[in-house]
């Protein structure tokens, strides 16, 4: 099986499991007991694959399997680390329920967010690295990391469309 087949067949894996990361509040703590039994559960499927990425990736390959490679562990270590955050919120939920439901909610309507911002990017043409590099400035500081990576990029692909205000 070629590269692109076995990351294809991977990705699909992934997908099957991202809907048991997620966290349904407000909720009786029986359903919130089994959610952290579900995310633990999916969180033990990505690192199984994540063993498999590991031990492919190492097999070597050109420039595009590799960055292949590393968007594809990238993507399971974030999924990763949202099943621990959305663990700790669950088991925050005992203690102050109306609080845990606003920073669920918070971190949901950050999510919505970034994906406007994902959108927005693709719709200007940037290539995938671009995206990415663009995700990361976002996610590692504000709203104004976004307008200077978008002015950036937009510099660089000669594109002169405006850059969206935050939603």
């Amino acid at each position: 099986m070629n590269t692109s087949n076995v990351f294809r067949q991977i990705i699909e894996e992934i997908d099957q499991i991202k809907p048991s990361i997620q966290l349904q509040l407000p909720a009786n703590p029986r359903s919130v007991k089994q959610q952290i039994q579900k995310i633990t559960l999916a969180q033990k499927k990505l690192r199984e694959i994540e063993e498999r990425v590991y031990l492919f990736g190492n097999r070597g390959g050109n420039g595009s399997a590799y960055r292949t490679y590393l968007s594809v562990k990238a993507l399971i270590h974030g999924m990763i680390h949202d099943g621990n955050h959305f663990k700790l919120l669950a088991e925050e939920y005992f203690v102050d329920p109306e609080g845990t439901v606003t920073l669920l909610h918070d971190a949901y309507q950050r999510d919505l967010e970034l994906r406007y911002r994902i959108h927005h990017l693709q719709a200007l043409g940037l290539s995938q690295s671009q995206i990415t590099f663009a995700i990361w400035r976002v996610k590692a500081e504000s709203d104004k990391a976004y307008q200077v990576a978008t002015k950036e990029y937009q510099r660089l692909t000669g594109s002169c469309q405006a850059v969206p205000e935050r939603v």
